[in-house]
């Protein structure tokens, strides 16, 4: 699997005011996670699923600096 970021997706994001959308994301999140716990639920993703979220990041601004694709190893 490769990932291919361009300085360009960041600055797109800037522009369009997309921090209003990524508050609303983190508050569902905590309610999410909160209601979880209330519940005494299993959560909906997992320690694998933040594993592998962190890694693409990483591999997102990897290929931002290099300039080019990188190869994202999930180990499997």
């Amino acid at each position: 699997f490769f990932f291919q970021a361009h300085a360009g997706i960041r600055d797109a994001q800037e522009s369009r005011g997309l921090g209003d959308v990524y508050k609303r994301q983190y508050l569902d999140q905590f309610d999410a996670f909160i209601e979880t716990i209330e519940n005494q639920q299993q959560p909906l993703v997992g320690f694998e699923d933040g594993r592998r979220a962190l890694m693409l990041a990483n591999a997102a601004y990897q290929s931002l600096e290099k300039g080019q694709a990188v190869k994202v190893d999930y180990g499997e």
